[in-house]
């Protein structure tokens, strides 16, 4: 990935301008750096685990099932990836169709633009629901059998990773409160005994 050697090699030359200079700027600058490159290969390394390793589970599942079990989840599976790029390539058509007949600049007399987009439209809910009915059966029979992250994954750690952040910076202010209330009172104490 040219992205994670362009970011490996800027860490390097951070790092090597943090070893000349050694101040906070070159320190600052080199954790920059070096969480970007994390944070890339982090995710490079995820998209191809599961590129690699993406059905792994539902053969695990699967592979001690009856034959005709199996056959009939893996046209299921079939079936809901078909679906999925149907229901979004309906999607897509209701709104050129949508957009050609009734947006700006379009002609002034489109016959049966109604008819058409009551039919997209009916089409697009008739595969949504086969969709859904697949992916139900899928998740029913194998779940979890992906290893992909979901949204609620990449959700749950960024609520999580705001939790740390907004718990460290409140302990961070009572400290800072803690220290100047503790330096009032000394403070006070001195300006009494004198």
């Amino acid at each position: 990935n040219r992205q994670l050697i362009n970011k490996f090699l800027d860490s390097y030359t951070a790092f090597h301008q943090y070893l000349t200079k050694i101040d906070d700027d070159s320190l600052r600058k080199l954790f920059n750096k070096i969480r970007s490159f994390g944070y890339s290969l982090e995710k490079e390394y995820w998209k191809l685990f599961e590129t690699i390793y993406k059905d792994h589970n539902w053969f695990k599942k699967t592979v001690g099932m009856n034959y005709i079990f199996r056959l009939f989840l893996r046209i299921s599976v079939f079936i809901e990836s078909t679906f999925y790029a149907v229901t979004w390539m309906l999607f897509v058509l209701f709104w050129m169709i949508f957009i050609y007949a009734y947006g700006p600049g379009s002609p002034a007399i489109v016959d049966d633009a109604d008819e058409i987009l009551k039919d997209v439209i009916s089409i697009f809910i008739l595969s949504l629901i086969t969709l859904y009915m697949t992916m139900a059966i899928n998740l029913m029979v194998t779940n979890d059998a992906k290893q992909k992250k979901t949204f609620s994954d990449y959700a749950t750690a960024g609520l999580t990773y705001l939790w740390k952040k907004g718990s460290l910076k409140r302990r961070e202010r009572k400290k800072e409160k803690a220290t100047h209330k503790e330096e009032r009172e000394r403070a006070d104490s001195i300006e009494e005994s004198d």
